[in-house]
């Protein structure tokens, strides 16, 4: 209890000096003006600023140590259970969002900018917070009190299930199932998905075998980076296992221990190079920077 009074404190104080910080750079005023076409849009880099800016407003981080922190982030939860794209292509991905707003309607650039935000988790925290922000700023109000009503409820404690949150999360399974039809995966209502060739989801890995990998084995952090992925985002990993592979390399490493006819992780890293498993991640991020451009399209 004591834990989330702190919290509650933190919330309340940091959404306070969100508000007060955006009255003084006049955002409100500014984006219903840019909205209207009084005013001439942000550049990329001056937006980037801008959310590093709220995003350590919010967090309570000092000036010069706000940055985009998100390198490691990995999203877990009750909606979310996925990775991220790799940090490097966070802020292109953001840009590509950011370049596209003239080409689509007012109603969808208020849920386009923060879905993005909240899909390449640029920060290690705040994300949702940050995205919110946006949200309120780009939605129609009746007056500024209104705003700072709205953004008051948003930065909240319950902020997320208390206000509008564009979550990617709630169609992340739509947008793979676009992302892995591309790339000749059958999908129907009834059935489990069919990936390419003979690789079938019922030939996954097998998780009792990935804890009795040898942890001193030359390639063992990269072979559990992969295998943890699996655990988290299954498809894109079994897809990029067999867009390295391909059909005849996986049957190598089916075992026939198992009534499903799962890989055998033991066999592979017996078998594979660190080169190999490194083709397989870089695979798998290329699925996650698709599935963000997919959204934004």
């Amino acid at each position: 209890m004591e834990k989330l009074k702190q919290e509650k404190i933190l919330r309340d104080r940091q959404s306070d000096k969100i508000i007060r910080f955006l009255d003084h750079i006049g955002a409100y005023e500014y984006v219903q003006n840019t909205l209207g076409g009084n005013e001439q849009k942000p550049s990329f880099e001056d937006f980037e600023s801008f959310l590093q800016r709220i995003n350590g407003i919010a967090r309570d981080i000092p000036i010069q140590k706000r940055s985009p922190d998100g390198k490691n982030v990995q999203l877990s939860g009750f909606i979310e259970n996925a990775l991220v794209p790799r940090h490097e292509d966070k802020a292109n991905l953001l840009k590509y969002a950011f370049d596209n707003i003239e080409n689509i309607n007012e109603e969808e650039v208020k849920y386009l900018i923060p879905a993005v935000i909240n899909a390449v988790h640029l920060f290690s925290d705040g994300n949702g917070r940050t995205s919110r922000i946006i949200y309120q700023l780009l939605e129609k109000h009746s007056s500024k009190a209104d705003f700072e009503q709205a953004m008051n409820l948003c930065l909240g404690q319950h902020g997320r299930f208390d206000s509008p949150d564009a979550s990617p999360s709630l169609i992340s399974w739509e947008v793979e199932k676009i992302v892995l039809g591309k790339r000749g995966w059958k999908f129907s209502d009834n059935e489990m998905p069919v990936g390419p060739g003979s690789l079938l989801v019922g030939k996954g890995i097998s998780a009792p075998e990935i804890r009795k990998i040898d942890k001193n084995h030359d390639s063992y952090a990269i072979v559990k980076k992969c295998l943890d992925i699996y655990r988290d985002d299954s498809l894109y990993i079994l897809n990029a296992i067999h867009s390295v592979l391909g059909d005849e390399e996986i049957e190598k490493f089916i075992s026939d221990k198992y009534s499903l006819c799962r890989i055998s992780p033991l066999k592979m890293v017996d078998q594979l190079s660190s080169e190999q498993w490194q083709k397989i991640l870089d695979s798998y991020y290329q699925l996650k920077k698709e599935h963000v451009k997919t959204i934004i399209d």
